[in-house]
């Protein structure tokens, strides 16, 4: 499984969490976010939903302002970790 078809599990994941939560996403809507990949200097790899532009024109991801981190690095099949930000 590539980083991209892993964001795209992921984000299935979550969507149904929130509908089995409450029956509804935020503002009772299915919420639907593109991830991008974010490699820390120490070898950490991330998916945030902001992203910044690269010199070459590509987008990476940033902590920036991110309302949703998930790390992937590790087994993917056994370790996973999401923080969504608090929705006020």
């Amino acid at each position: 499984m590539d980083k991209q078809e892993y964001a795209d599990l992921l984000w299935r994941w979550y969507t149904q969490a929130a509908k089995w939560s409450n029956g509804k996403a935020e503002g009772g809507k299915a919420m639907h976010k593109k991830l991008y990949y974010h490699k820390t200097d120490h070898g950490a790899e991330y998916l945030t939903d902001r992203w910044t532009r690269n010199p070459d024109g590509s987008k990476e991801g940033t902590f920036r302002n991110a309302r949703i981190i998930v790390r992937i690095d590790g087994d993917l099949r056994k370790n996973a970790e999401i923080s969504i930000a608090e929705i006020s």
